[in-house]
């Protein structure tokens, strides 16, 4: 396997990006985002909410060009624990929009998976906002 899932992570938020500011982000694109997400995806958003990977697809597909000129920066990304075919990474999140800021830190598991577009299954993310606080 030539990608790591830090690269997955990466990969993917190219592609979040593009699909949410009506970027470069075509329907080859969508099935790639769609490709990685395990069939029992589930994401615990920032407010706490779980959802099911069928929900979190229809929401993103509704969503294409709602941030125009959004851009996402993923930052201190790093393994946290890799064992019996599951790795743990935890990584920043920023979306950075004109009127609009967010930061979260987010947790995701991955597995090895031959079919996904990298190699590697998103199984489940858990993100939690955070402020960045000026010193």
């Amino acid at each position: 396997m030539d990608n790591s899932p830090i690269d997955e992570v990466r990969r993917l938020h190219v592609f979040i990006e593009a699909w949410l500011s009506g970027g470069d982000a075509d329907e080859h694109g969508w099935q790639g985002f769609a490709a990685a997400l395990a069939d029992d995806f589930t994401i615990v958003t920032p407010a706490g909410a779980t959802v099911a990977r069928a929900d979190l697809l229809a929401g993103f597909r509704a969503a294409r060009g709602a941030m125009p000129n959004m851009t996402v920066e993923i930052r201190n990304a790093s393994e946290v624990h890799e064992a019996d075919g599951l790795v743990i990474i935890r990584y920043e999140e920023w979306q950075l929009h004109p009127t609009m800021a967010n930061q979260r830190i987010s947790t995701a598991v991955f597995t090895p998976a031959p079919d996904a577009p990298t190699g590697w299954s998103w199984l489940a993310l858990h993100e939690t906002s955070f402020e960045v606080v000026d010193s």
